[in-house]
């Protein structure tokens, strides 16, 4: 819940410490039952989308490396970009975009004046432009700043 409220990782190397009973009672000391000893979490989120949140364990004590860091910030936006594929009914192997995309401000820019024309959530106009880009064959970023260009409008009937 504290990575997705937050919409920043939460990263526990040892669960076992006073302040991490203190801030979650209940949830400490069933996993530290269970034998998880530290605990990560990244939040999955586009913008001001919040799609959920990618958890992470480990057995022992101790900080994710360098490697493990990058490798699980990957892994989020692999999660992301499968959540909003499947939510778009895009199949999971149909792949235009990956990654930087996401980041875009051109992107968020784009979405955030699709929901404004549709009189829609972000959600929905994020899967609108993503279904748009996917059914055009042109990547995310294109898309988004001929939206931002105005050069591209979108509309309830036929967008």
């Amino acid at each position: 819940m504290d990575a997705r409220q937050a919409d920043d990782p939460v990263l526990i190397s040892d669960l076992a410490t006073s302040a991490s009973r203190t801030r979650w009672p209940l949830f400490t000391p069933l996993a530290l039952e269970s034998g998880v000893r530290a605990v990560f979490a990244w939040p999955l989120s586009v913008g001001v989308i919040r799609l959920g949140v990618l958890a992470l364990h480990q057995v022992h004590a101790g900080s994710l490396g360098e490697n493990a860091m990058a490798e699980s910030a990957a892994f989020a936006d692999l999660a992301i970009e499968l959540l909003l594929d499947q939510q778009a009914g895009i199949p999971a192997d149909a792949v235009l975009d990956c990654g930087p995309p996401l980041r875009s401000p051109q992107v968020h820019q784009a979405t955030g004046m699709i929901a404004a024309q549709l009189g829609v959530p972000m959600s929905e106009a994020f899967i609108r432009l993503r279904a748009r880009a996917f059914a055009d064959h042109r990547p995310l970023t294109e898309l988004a700043g001929h939206v931002v260009a105005r050069h591209l409008r979108f509309d309830l009937a036929g967008d």
